[in-house]
């Protein structure tokens, strides 16, 4: 077992990594095949180059898995707590320009200045996806903070509580990116 869940943590670790574009760093994992659950402590993304400490930290993330549907088509999740999140959107000031460790201003900014010549884009053709679906997803103790040293912005805002039902990306799910997207409009509504 102890194998196994370093084995699990360095591919997660690294399958993570390239996913999100960053360090992603786990503490802790652990796999009790007997109660199909699996337990991830102190998960960190770190920023990128431009930015100290970490985007995301967060403390726990229990998982209850059917274990006999990762053979099949679509994988399930029974529930998936994520527990003790803390959020850390930064902005600096570069050369009289705003970044953030998003670049979400960028991209709003691109945005606007491409809506008036839209050009249609190509899309690569995709790999079959594995589908999954999370019967129960729970976010409980969240954090969002706002931190800029050169706009004197230092806020630390207490989100509520939040649970989804059947997430996912297989059919009759609601899609894990609107889902994400929901919790990004809730962090910045609330900030």
């Amino acid at each position: 077992e102890v194998l196994l869940d370093n084995f699990a943590k360095n591919y997660i670790e690294k399958k993570g990594s390239n996913l999100v574009e960053r360090k992603l760093i786990i503490d802790d994992l652990k796999i009790n095949f007997l109660s199909e659950e699996i337990i991830l402590e102190n998960i960190s993304i770190q920023n990128n180059n431009n930015f100290p400490g970490d985007l995301l930290k967060v403390e726990k993330i229990r998982i209850l898995i059917n274990f006999s549907s990762l053979m099949s088509e679509t994988i399930e999740a029974k529930i998936i707590e994520i527990d003790g999140v803390d959020f850390n959107y930064q902005v600096l000031l570069r050369n009289g320009q705003i970044i953030d460790n998003l670049s979400l201003i960028n991209q709003a900014l691109k945005a606007n200045n491409n809506s008036k010549v839209k050009e249609k884009k190509i899309y690569p053709q995709e790999k079959k996806d594995r589908n999954f679906i999370i019967k129960k997803l729970v976010f409980t103790n969240i954090n969002a903070n706002v931190i800029s040293n050169e706009l004197k912005i230092n806020t630390k805002t207490k989100l509520g509580n939040m649970q989804f039902l059947n997430v996912g990306n297989s059919k009759n799910t609601n899609h894990f990116k609107d889902v994400f997207a929901m919790i990004l409009t809730n962090v910045i509504n609330k900030v």
